[in-house]
């Protein structure tokens, strides 16, 4: 009924799961920028810009920010073209100067000399951004290594935004007991949300790709290998990357049929009736 990008942009503008973790992102960023003029921002997964411009605006708001240079990675092209045409004709809303860099590749695969090569010598904060991304990446090497390229640019933070399920396993059984308690609890919460019948509809057929991945593919073909917050984190934590996370932040923040919670491995969960939905984390 919806055309696959619009229903992009309604996940990214109307959802609120996704909405409010990265209104929460970049509320943890403004406070770490400590008066600083020039900020870096690479993010993996950039898309159509959606959150980024969101974030964007943001800084604009905050005195001290001059510069800002962005360096975005997407396997889009035609997500990156609407990113140069929109980001482009924003620049002159915004006070700051930007420098702007979009790299078309997959993340995984991306030569990461030459993420470090655009990154200036006088930034002042280098910013990490990955959100609803690193779960597309097939193999756990791979996401190992992503995460050791990252510690190697040494970033100042990093957030990183994902499904909070462990759907990377082996078992058939197991992955379809998981993906069933997952995506059921999220067809439900978003019966709940504000929108049109035929935009939940739509929704929910978007997600079914997610859901037909762990239970109906075969395992080298799979690109919808999900795991949880606290496996994320792990991953992170061999490379030098450690969690941190601001509770005032979570206890303040207030969704509609949703429960945050501070899970031990010090990350937020998005919970509905229980059951964990999205994973916010923080890096340094």
């Amino acid at each position: 009924e919806i055309p696959q990008i619009n229903l992009f942009d309604i996940l990214a503008n109307h959802f609120p799961l996704v909405v409010e973790s990265q209104k929460m992102a970049h509320e943890s960023l403004v406070k770490a920028l400590h008066n600083k003029s020039h900020l870096c921002i690479v993010d993996l997964g950039i898309g159509r810009s959606v959150q980024m411009i969101r974030l964007l605006n943001r800084l604009n708001k905050i005195p001290s920010v001059t510069k800002v240079t962005l360096i975005g990675v997407d396997i889009m092209s035609p997500a990156l073209e609407h990113s140069q045409q929109v980001l482009t004709s924003k620049q002159s809303e915004w006070k700051f100067k930007m420098n702007l860099h979009l790299i078309h590749d997959v993340v995984e695969k991306m030569n990461f000399s030459k993420i470090a090569s655009l990154i200036p010598p006088d930034q002042e904060y280098l910013y990490v951004n990955s959100s609803l991304t690193l779960h597309h990446i097939q193999g756990s090497q791979e996401r190992d290594n992503l995460f050791a390229k990252i510690k190697a640019l040494s970033p100042d933070s990093m957030t990183l935004i994902e499904p909070n399920t462990s759907t990377f396993t082996n078992d058939v059984e197991l992955r379809m007991e998981r993906a069933i308690e997952h995506f059921y609890a999220l067809y439900q919460y978003t019966d709940t949300l504000p929108l049109k019948e035929e935009e939940k509809r739509s929704l929910k057929t978007f997600f079914g790709n997610d859901f037909f991945d762990p239970i109906a593919y075969k395992d080298d073909v799979r690109f919808e290998k999900l795991e949880r917050g606290e496996e994320w984190i792990e991953r992170a934590s061999k490379s030098g990357l450690n969690p941190f996370i601001d509770k005032e932040e979570v206890m303040n923040k207030k969704i509609d049929n949703i429960e945050l919670r501070i899970d031990p491995s010090l990350y937020t969960s998005f919970t509905f009736k229980g059951i964990d939905l999205l994973s916010l984390i923080y890096l340094h």
